[in-house]
């Protein structure tokens, strides 16, 4: 109705939570291997706890929905309270995360706030994994672990994966989402990669592997 009336009203707001993230992505600007300089533009930048809830007033009134991302919006230390203080405005959430934290959140509380939660599972499987995100073994492990808390605390999860040269094998021999499902997912969502202009390489499959 706000449509036909000519009115601009937004449907889903999308809240940036942060401009850092721990992860090292080549086809996200917030892969920037130099962490340093991220952190002091995340702490220069980043708005505080009550600017957000300030926000959350405002964008209150005009959405039906809410995305949290980032950067990775785990890495704040009030994201629970933001969490808390948004379900308290009465809009869906949805939280965009890596996964790679969620150990550090009370799984069964997070659960109550939300409706459900993205993950950026790129590849399900070490070496790509890894090749994708620009992390180490470990916390791939990490990585896989949290999803099984996120089935243990029965968590609604389902996957995001870019699909790059890395990782397109397991979607054509199906084995992603073999392995989505042993992890506690019902639904995917995929897009190809990309590739970034200010960079001088591709992550983008062969032409004969993308038809």
């Amino acid at each position: 109705m706000d449509r036909a009336l000519g009115r601009r009203m937004p449907l889903i707001a999308v809240f940036s939570f942060t401009h850092y993230c721990n992860f090292y992505c080549p086809m996200c600007p917030f892969g920037d291997p130099d962490k340093e300089t991220q952190i002091k533009l995340a702490k220069r930048k980043d708005l505080s706890t009550e600017q957000w809830k300030l926000i959350f007033d405002k964008a209150s009134k005009h959405c039906i929905w809410s995305i949290i991302e980032g950067g990775e919006p785990t890495s704040r230390p009030d994201f629970m309270e933001l969490v808390k203080y948004l379900y308290k405005l009465h809009i869906p959430i949805t939280v965009i995360t890596n996964c790679s934290l969620l150990h550090t959140i009370d799984l069964h509380e997070l659960k109550k706030y939300i409706q459900f939660i993205t993950c950026s599972i790129d590849s399900v499987f070490e070496e790509p994994y890894c090749k994708v995100r620009g992390v180490s073994a470990q916390t791939y492990g990490k990585v896989m672990d949290n999803l099984r808390l996120l089935t243990e605390h029965n968590v609604p999860h389902y996957f995001n994966s870019v699909i790059t040269k890395y990782n397109t094998e397991e979607f054509i021999n199906q084995t992603y989402f073999d392995k989505a499902k042993e992890l506690g997912v019902r639904a995917v969502s995929l897009t190809f990669v990309e590739d970034r202009s200010d960079v001088q390489y591709s992550l983008l499959p062969d032409r004969q592997t993308m038809i």
